[in-house]
């Protein structure tokens, strides 16, 4: 009796060591295999993290660039107004040498005038008793003529030349600042021209990232790493402060939050950071208003979505170590912002939804 029962459980019991073994060999092949994409995920995650810090400090040097043309193009304006001012002078003392020019040819025409006068009434004067006496007087009056006109020529030359000193530091002045302008000018478009170039591959990098945040599991991994981040800079520990990716079965299945947080006296606190963001990424990658404000309301319920299928997971139920809530973790204010603009009573509904 007991070698027939000893024959009949030894195949069942083969049967079964051999099934759990081929169930272990399975599961962990699966494991590998996910381990293996979660590792290339993350490397691809970190890359486009540290292109993006790489490119927000190059936003910093931009700006930095825009007010340092903007202070160039202050003094630029400055250098114009005094270019225009000397240039006002110069055509003013310009007029006045031509207006003395102007009077110093009409003078001349004048002593012309009265020279050819003089000359043809005494050439009149017929008596041969006062030719002498002519003579005389017209040496005497040609005499006269000559020193006014003399006096007069050097009077204008006079004038001329200290016209010619008053301008000469304008115009020196006025060469000067004409090399700055130049090379002011020549600084402002190196700078605009190396701003923009700038801000496209900043465009560039900016589409990349967006790219890959369309990927659930990018997109999954890059909120993980957002969190991790800001506990740790809130001075927590790996495995002493909080712990991530924490399996647990439940009768539904398993609940896996992404972040377990270590509270004070033996109490645990859950955080997920999946993250709704495609309905945001195209209201921010449209250009027709009306789109980009129905994108934003999609954005609006699909977070107030989550936050229900969060309530339902019910975490609080399956540890008993935390409160009855869980903490959504939104990686950008801008995310968080943009959801309670279309939807103001979130922050009210979350709470009611114990999340």
């Amino acid at each position: 009796m007991d070698s027939s029962v000893t024959s009949l459980v030894l195949p069942v019991a083969a049967a079964c060591v051999g099934g759990v073994i081929g169930w272990v060999a399975s599961t962990s092949r699966s494991r590998v295999r996910v381990s293996s994409q979660l590792v290339v995920h993350e490397r691809t995650v970190a890359e486009l993290n540290s292109q993006l810090q790489a490119q927000i400090a190059r936003r910093a040097t931009l700006e930095a660039e825009a007010q340092r043309t903007h202070v160039l193009d202050e003094q630029l304006r400055d250098r114009i107004a005094e270019v225009t001012q000397l240039t006002g002078t110069i055509g003013r003392i310009e007029a006045e040498l031509a207006s003395e020019q102007r009077n110093h040819a009409e003078e001349r025409e004048r002593i012309t005038e009265m020279q050819e006068q003089l000359t043809t009434s005494f050439r009149s004067l017929s008596s041969q008793a006062l030719a002498s006496n002519n003579q005389q007087f017209l040496d005497l009056a040609k005499s006269v003529l000559t020193t006014h006109h003399e006096r007069a020529q050097g009077d204008l030359t006079m004038r001329h030349e200290a016209i010619e000193l008053l301008v000469k530091p304008l115009h020196d002045s006025l060469k000067g600042v004409e090399q700055q302008v130049g090379d002011m000018e020549k600084t402002r478009l190196t700078a605009q021209a190396t701003l923009i170039e700038q801000v496209r591959s900043l465009e560039t990098t900016a589409g990349t990232l967006a790219t890959a945040l369309r990927a659930p599991k990018a997109r999954g991994r890059w909120g993980e790493l957002q969190l991790r981040r800001v506990v740790e800079l809130a001075g927590m520990v790996d495995r002493c402060d909080f712990v991530e990716q924490t399996s647990t079965a439940t009768e539904t299945g398993r609940l896996q939050p992404d972040m377990i947080v270590h509270l004070a006296g033996g109490k645990d606190i859950v955080l997920d950071a999946k993250t709704p963001m495609d309905a945001y990424l195209r209201a921010i990658e449209s250009t027709d208003p009306e789109a980009r404000i129905a994108g934003m309301k999609e954005h609006a319920l699909r977070v107030k979505q989550h936050v229900v299928e969060l309530s339902r997971k019910s975490y609080w139920k399956q540890l008993p170590s935390t409160p009855e809530l869980v903490v959504l973790f939104l990686p950008g204010e801008d995310l968080f912002s943009a959801a309670l603009e279309h939807e103001p009573g979130l922050i009210e509904f979350g709470v009611e939804q114990n999340v």
